[in-house]
């Protein structure tokens, strides 16, 4: 008789993931209806604009670009029980995109296991529950910038532009990757792409009888003027400049100037890792998400992006180069499933001052914006190091 094959350790951590997976897309689903919160938001942004207001006048600033409201102007005509249905509807659909684009970008080649793998940590994480709960664009975006990618590698420049400008409605998420694109010389996508964003804002200026110079220079000062409120500047779940904060004795001017030193020299270590592993855009597009996870301002749930180096870290765990990188990557990606600073602060509601004067709890509030510091860090190393080995083993094969 044949004998079963045991299951191993790897097999069971796999399928606790699975179950924690499942549990936790089942629990996201059914408290949505119930929240919403941030669908609602948006459907008031677009209702204002419908209606003809221009909200920097009614002196409340809501943060998403002028042309947002053009792109989201259909959630107008919903009352807001249906418009938070129409975006679980949305997020649920961008959830499958965003699994099946992750596989076939990186993992054609994987095993079941691996591809389990990717997909249970993706639906685990708590960033995904607090999208789909709140109706937060990020899922919708991150879905739009894979499709970008995909269409990247299909040689498809025009239909690469068209996401890639869909995706600028929420900029901070996507605004690296245009930057790539330009650095890449890929001129017609990057040209369709900035195309639509001006084209959607002078939509946005006629139907208010406005200038596009005057909705441009009443965003930007809205946008500065915020940047430099410690309130709202400051929250982000992975941004570094609340940790330079906390060092430099809660002077927020101080920290964004040292920030902003921070940012140029991580631009300045990119610009020689890209040139030194120039053949790997898998390891550049994995280092664009986490720095624009924690160069700028980001709530949790724009944590999604990590989908991209989560995914190179997977095919990278199958070279020998990089396979205990991979796995450390890994481990600290799955900690995002519980997310210890919220777990500290909002749901056991403990005091942040309090907290931070313990080591431990320092680490655990901070643990987030460490983490995508650290992966950052060790993409540029591993495209500095080991560029003609990772180049050639790592490159992820063009979807059919």
């Amino acid at each position: 008789m044949l004998s079963r094959r045991r299951p191993g350790k790897s097999d069971i951590l796999i399928g606790l993931l699975c179950l924690f997976a499942a549990v936790s897309l089942c629990y996201a689903v059914v408290t949505a209806p119930r929240i919403g919160k941030d669908a609602l938001y948006y459907r008031t942004i677009a209702s204002s604009w419908a209606s003809g207001t221009y909200l920097p006048d009614t002196g409340v600033f809501y943060g998403p670009a002028p042309w947002t409201a053009v792109a989201l102007s259909p959630l107008s005509l919903l009352s807001p029980p249906q418009t938070v249905t129409l975006m679980l509807v949305i997020n649920l659909v961008a959830t499958g995109l965003v699994l099946i684009m992750g596989v076939g970008l990186w993992g054609r080649e994987w095993t079941i296991r691996e591809r389990l793998f990717l997909c249970s940590l993706f639906l685990a994480w708590a960033s995904f529950r607090i999208t789909v709960r709140n109706g937060q664009l990020s899922l919708v975006i991150t879905a739009l910038i894979l499709g970008f990618i995909w269409m990247r590698r299909q040689k498809r420049p025009y239909a690469a532009g068209i996401l890639l400008g869909l995706s600028l409605i929420k900029y901070p998420l996507s605004f690296l990757f245009m930057t790539y694109t330009l650095w890449k010389k890929e001129w017609k996508a990057a040209g369709i792409a900035l195309g639509m964003t001006i084209a959607l804002t002078i939509v946005y200026a006629a139907r208010l009888h406005l200038s596009p110079i005057r909705i441009i220079r009443d965003y930007t000062s809205d946008i500065a003027g915020n940047l430099s409120t410690k309130d709202t500047a400051f929250t982000g779940s992975t941004e570094i400049k609340p940790m330079i904060d906390h060092f430099l004795g809660g002077q927020p001017r101080l920290a964004i100037a040292a920030a902003l030193v921070l940012w140029t020299a991580a631009l300045l270590a990119v610009g020689i890792a890209f040139s030194r592993g120039r053949n790997w855009e898998d390891g550049q597009l994995a280092a664009i998400s986490l720095l624009t996870l924690w160069a700028i301002c980001h709530r949790p749930y724009d944590s999604l992006l990590l989908i991209i180096p989560a995914a190179v870290f997977v095919d990278l765990r199958r070279q020998t180069g990089g396979k205990r990188v991979a796995e450390w990557s890994l481990a600290l990606l799955g900690l995002f499933a519980i997310s210890v600073p919220g777990l500290l602060t909002d749901r056991l509601g403990l005091d942040p001052a309090t907290v931070a004067r313990n080591p431990a709890g320092f680490i655990g509030l901070h643990l987030e914006r460490l983490i995508v510091m650290s992966l950052f860090t060790a993409m540029l190393i591993l495209m500095i190091k080991h560029r003609s080995p990772l180049a050639v083993a790592v490159t992820g094969a063009t979807p059919a």
